[in-house]
């Protein structure tokens, strides 16, 4: 596998054509060893490489069967996730009454293979750069993937018409379902926070950027020691993921996984470490079309929340639009925490294809549509605020 050089905060991004060959290899690694030697809940899942526009799209092919992390079933992120999240928010007995509640729900989607989808541009974490927006090359994309699992759903994810409407309008006349999936989080850069009315959001963010650079002396974006890392930035994600958060909705991400986004030379990592040299935090992004687009984070959920260490990988990215000049999709979660700092919501889409499945197979689909689409779907959806990329502050918002 051919790796790129090690990027550095702060330093010029990679020319065009070396990115993409970057992403490539990233994308080709996980198609070449399968999903599961990075997704340890990723069985049943399938990368398939396919070419758009001059670039190489992900298909993630799901098997339907369950046991999936909610980026790759429709059933966990449309029906588990929230109603975890409102479960939680509620109390324990209004979470076993919501799961009891949601089991039938679950048995009829099963029966009607809800969860049988391709998703077309699925890089194995929630946010990507979207696809080209060209009619022709996505009607030609979108045909072949038909053709190819004529059993299957097709769905676009990650579609935000505040970065691509012309995107989201292209897809839909060519017969997609637009349905409403989760609310993103904005950072555009040069946004002016003076007057009353934003001191808190510059409090927030004066007292953000005073962590970030206590903590800058202990940064570190060396790739050959970060590579080193990969079990503990594994084990730095398994803590606020997988711990405080259920483990069978999240990603379940292997060492291998963190070791090939740093080898791979197509995304930023940036670690922080301790006055002992060990690692305590890690944030990725990466830089596609003009905007820097959130990936993974992680820190040491058993120090101090004193240590600011949520606020410290929150703001690596913020200090980045501001330093370049490009905008930030922040992804979903901790809505409040993000608008604190001046974050802008935005709608996101899914954009579904299944028009040549059987009606009982559509069925779902189209009541989702209308549910999210009706005003108390979409007031669910923004209250909710809780998507599968959802991380707690922890250390003080």
């Amino acid at each position: 596998m051919s790796t790129g050089p090690p990027l550095r905060m702060g330093e010029p991004h990679p020319a065009a054509a070396q990115l993409r060959s970057c992403t490539e290899a990233y994308l080709a690694a996980i198609a070449a060893r399968g999903v599961d030697a990075f997704l340890a809940n990723g069985r049943g899942l399938a990368m398939v490489l396919r070419p758009a526009g001059g670039r190489t799209v992900p298909l993630l092919v799901s098997d339907g069967r369950p046991g999936k992390p909610a980026i790759a079933s429709p059933t966990a992120h449309h029906l588990g996730y929230p109603s975890h999240e409102i479960g939680r928010a509620q109390g324990r007995i209004a979470r076993l009454a919501l799961r009891a509640a949601t089991r039938p729900v679950e048995a009829v989607l099963r029966l009607t293979a809800f969860d049988r989808v391709v998703f077309v541009n699925h890089w194995l974490f929630p946010s990507a750069p979207p696809l080209p927006a060209a009619r022709d090359q996505l009607a030609r994309l979108l045909e072949s993937v038909v053709r190819d699992w004529p059993d299957h759903a097709v769905v676009v994810p990650g579609v935000v018409p505040a970065l691509s409407a012309e995107l989201l309008r292209v897809l839909v006349d060519l017969g997609g379902r637009a349905v409403p999936s989760r609310v993103v989080h904005l950072q555009r850069p040069g946004r002016s926070f003076r007057g009353g009315r934003m001191r808190s959001v510059r409090h927030n963010r004066n007292a953000d950027f005073a962590v970030y650079a206590r903590h800058a002396p202990r940064a570190t974006s060396n790739a050959f020691f970060l590579a080193e890392q990969a079990e503990r930035i594994a084990e730095l994600y398994r803590q606020l993921y997988l711990e405080r958060h259920p483990a069978w909705l999240n990603p379940q991400l292997t060492p291998a996984f963190f070791r090939l986004l740093i080898q791979s030379g197509a995304f930023e990592v940036c670690g922080w470490t301790d006055d002992g040299g060990r690692l305590v935090a890690f944030n990725v992004r990466l830089i596609g079309d003009g905007v820097i687009w959130w990936t993974v984070g992680g820190y040491d959920t058993t120090l101090p929340r004193s240590r600011g260490l949520y606020r410290l990988i929150s703001t690596d990215d913020v200090a980045a639009v501001e330093e370049r000049g490009l905008l930030l999709n922040q992804g979903a979660g901790n809505g409040d925490f993000k608008r604190r700092r001046g974050a802008e919501p935005a709608a996101e889409f899914e954009v579904v294809f299944d028009r040549h499945l059987a009606p009982q197979r559509r069925l779902p689909w189209q009541l989702l549509e209308r549910a999210r689409r009706w005003r108390v779907g979409r007031a669910t959806v923004l209250r909710l605020d809780a998507a599968y990329d959802r991380v707690p502050p922890g250390d003080g918002a």
